[in-house]
């Protein structure tokens, strides 16, 4: 985590304890280590994967890839 939010983290809990809590401080900290490494590639490139889970099969209302959003 950014030595800067590390930092003033207790200070951002006190303002919302409820809002900024262990989830918010995961966020974010994952955000930050994104962008930290977006900025270490060496050509600038990185790859966005994005993973859906499920509880089994949720019916065919619910489209399981994102090929609907390319059909023609």
């Amino acid at each position: 985590m950014g030595t800067a939010l590390r930092r003033e983290l207790a200070t951002i809990h006190a303002l919302d304890p409820k809002r900024f809590d262990e989830h918010f401080r995961r966020k974010w900290r994952t955000y930050l280590w994104s962008c930290a490494e977006m900025f270490r590639s060496p050509n600038g490139q990185t790859h966005l994967f994005q993973v859906t889970v499920s509880k089994g099969n949720v019916g065919a209302s619910y489209p399981m890839s994102r090929a609907n959003l390319y059909r023609g």
